[in-house]
This record gives C-alpha cells, sequence and structure tokens, in this order.
C-alpha cells in the first residue's frame, strides 16, 4: 500500500501506457474514459496476438482488468481467474470481479469459503480450483531480494513511491 503516492509519476506511467491521462485518475467520473481506453489497447493487441496463448491468468477485481479480459471476448480467448467469488464491501469492485469470472473458463479461489458464492455467480461447478491466497502461500519461505537485483531482473523503473514495469506490445504496455 502506497500512503504518499507520487501522482505525478503514476501520469506518467499511465501516460506511457494509453496516452495523457484524465485530469484526476482518481475520480469515479473517469473510470469511463480509463475503461475505454484499456479496452482500446487490448482490443488491438488481441486481434493480432490471440491465437499465441492457451490460457491468460486475470488476477484481482479491477476495471482495468475488467476491460482487458472483455476486450478478448471475442477473439475467444481462455481466460482463468485467479480470486473469484470472493466480496469488496462497499465498493464497485464485486460487478468487475464476477464479470472477469464469467468471461473465465477457469477459477482459482483464495479459499474453500468463496466456492459457493462462485458457483452461484457461474451457475456450474466445473473448473474451480482452492490454491489459497497468492500472498499469503510462500510467507514463511519469503526470502526478499536487493531492490537492485529486481530491477535488473525484471527490467523496471523505480522511483520514489512508484515501481512499475514496462513490457511492450506494439503501441500497448501491459
Amino acid at each position: 500500500t502506497f500512503t504518499n503516492i507520487d501522482f505525478n509519476i503514476v501520469q506518467e506511467a499511465w501516460s506511457r501506457m494509453f496516452g495523457a491521462p484524465p485530469r484526476n485518475l482518481g475520480c469515479q467520473s473517469c473510470v469511463q474514459e480509463l475503461l475505454s481506453r484499456v479496452f482500446n489497447q487490448f482490443d488491438k493487441f488481441w486481434s493480432t496476438n490471440y491465437q499465441n496463448f492457451d490460457l491468460i491468468f486475470c488476477l484481482g477485481d479491477r476495471y482495468e482488468m475488467f476491460a482487458a479480459v472483455t476486450a478478448g471476448i471475442p477473439f475467444g480467448i481462455k481466460f482463468g481467474h485467479i480470486h473469484g467469488g470472493e466480496t469488496t464491501l462497499g465498493a464497485i469492485d464485486n460487478i468487475y470481479r464476477h464479470q472477469i469470472s464469467l468471461a473465465s473458463s477457469i477459477h482459482f479461489i483464495a479459499a474453500d469459503c468463496f466456492k459457493p458464492r462462485l458457483e452461484a455467480i457461474l451457475g456450474h461447478t466445473q473448473n474451480i480450483y482452492s490454491i489459497g491466497s497468492l500472498s499469503l502461500s510462500n510467507i514463511k519461505s519469503f526470502a526478499p531480494i536487493e531492490k537492485q537485483t529486481f530491477l535488473n531482473k525484471f527490467k523496471a523503473c523505480y522511483r520514489s513511491y512508484l515501481c512499475y514495469i514496462e513490457e511492450k506490445i506494439g503501441r500497448a504496455h501491459v
């Protein structure tokens, strides 16, 4: 969790990925514009790359992930959703999470307690696997690496409060 985010850096990262950012990346009225931009970039990507993947893993419940998945539906992309069936109280995340689940053919839940909700959303019980939480599975054996080793390995750019990894795909960055 970032507590003192430098929004100039966030807007710079957004600009590199999707063009000029909306005036305020955090405003509710910007969600539609952001969805549109992400959808359009992934539509271009899937149209020329859909045959290159056997399965695309989708993590979470954010509207950006929803847009990327939605853009892949007409191309028959096979999605595997991680963290389906969960609930975020007081947020719109549930709508996006459930829609990602509906677009996915394989589901990886964090705990068995999420299975009944996911089965109700999907209307079936097939291809649902309880794998545990990705962030907690190996916490006891976690050995952090040096920051510079991480940055070099993943070709990441580090600036105060934000670390992002850039991989160019045509004009889009993912």
